[in-house]
């Protein structure tokens, strides 16, 4: 764990510094997929990726994911090669150093006490993916405390519809072994990411319709965990 915090507090200085210091230049997206790698590495945890084939260089695309583990996000940042923004609550931002630099990022806060501020967030998810950005969320809006996937919400499905992008449903596996909720204990181990074909999104859907296609992305992703 020692290892882990000096990676991530030093990333957040060169964060921090790079972004006040070059905003618009610095390549946010090649920083965080190094840090994310760093992390995996000194941890020993071992990627198995599947359906990298599936996804298009030139598209950008909502990613949608079971959450059960704090490593999710770096297993996320790493094994999709994309150019991928996370929503994140506006509470983090508390945090020393770490939460700095989350504030100074492109990535999207939330604000999860205001029902304003938490549509604003979602707009402006919506601006980044028609600038060509993809956007993971995970929909379950906590992580997972028996591995299980819970009950999705809908706010991905209001960026899909409203943005026209595809949705891509990822199956994580494994992670709740390596670092489970409620305890900072960390195993090493291996993590595989199932990355399904994209779903194009019709142009109009009846809520109906819209709990259907909620339904479908997470049986998807059930159904591997069950699998696996």
């Amino acid at each position: 764990m020692s290892a882990i915090a000096v990676i991530t507090i030093a990333d957040s200085f060169i964060l921090i510094f790079n972004m006040l210091l070059r905003p618009g230049r610095y390549k946010f997206y090649k920083h965080y997929r190094n840090w994310a790698k760093r992390l995996l590495t000194v941890s020993g945890i071992k990627l198995e990726i599947h359906g990298q084939k599936n996804l298009s260089d030139d598209i950008s695309y909502i990613y949608i994911s079971n959450h059960s583990s704090l490593f999710d996000i770096p297993v996320i940042f790493y094994g999709l090669n994309d150019n991928i923004r996370i929503m994140y609550k506006k509470e983090l931002e508390k945090i020393p150093l770490f939460g700095w630099g989350l504030k100074v990022s492109t990535f999207i806060c939330v604000d999860r006490e205001d029902p304003k501020k938490a549509m604003s967030s979602l707009n402006e998810a919506l601006n980044l993916i028609r600038e060509n950005v993809s956007v993971i969320l995970f929909p379950e809006g906590t992580r997972s405390k028996d591995g299980k996937v819970g009950e999705f919400k809908r706010g991905a499905f209001f960026l899909a519809i409203h943005s026209g992008k595809p949705i891509v449903p990822v199956s994580i596996i494994g992670s709740s072994k390596i670092m489970p909720v409620g305890t900072l204990n960390l195993n090493s181990g291996r993590v595989k990411v199932i990355i399904h074909e994209p779903i194009t999104i019709p142009v109009e859907l009846s809520k109906i319709e819209e709990r259907k296609l909620l339904e479908q992305v997470r049986n998807t992703i059930i159904s591997d965990i069950a699998n696996n």
